[in-house]
């Protein structure tokens, strides 16, 4: 209002880090001060855009470095510590015994424990077609009603 608007540019520039730019751009469309806050505009352009290109670069950057690191896993053998962790339902064990019947010396449906199954599962293919009996200790349970569904003996056909 004093008509001393260089003052204005003059101040846009001290405080340039604590006016924002809104509020200038309020002040200057109020008292017609356009033509004396465009330094201050210019300013503010040059370091957004400069802000934005550094953001732009540094985002670049980490996807192709996560790019790269992707391929490397993908070309790196895995190990059986990352196997378990990748199969969840698999637990060590399973992991590291080998398949049924593979064992060296046991042949697949040699019985290789007493009770006719291999594994040792008493009743299997033995006469009363299946019903598990309980050698004693049995905890109060009564396992003798429990049938375990098995092939017909051949007494039975």
């Amino acid at each position: 209002e004093n008509k001393n608007k260089e003052f204005f540019t003059v101040a846009l520039y001290t405080c340039y880090d604590l006016i924002r730019p809104d509020v200038v751009l309020e002040l200057s469309w109020r008292f017609q001060l356009f033509e004396y806050s465009i330094p201050y505009f210019v300013q503010i352009l040059k370091e957004l855009t400069h802000r934005v290109e550094t953001v732009q670069k540094k985002h670049e950057d980490r996807e192709k470095k996560e790019e790269k690191q992707a391929q490397q896993q993908m070309n790196q053998p895995l190990d059986i510590g990352e196997m378990v962790m990748m199969m969840p339902g698999l637990n060590q064990m399973q992991m590291l015994m080998p398949p049924p019947g593979s064992m060296p010396g046991v042949l697949p449906g040699m019985n290789t424990m007493p009770g006719g199954m291999p594994g040792g599962m008493p009743g299997y293919g033995q006469p009363g077609g299946g019903i598990y009996q309980p050698m004693g200790g049995n905890n109060g349970m009564n396992y003798n009603t429990c049938l375990l569904y098995t092939s017909p003996s051949p007494r039975d056909s």
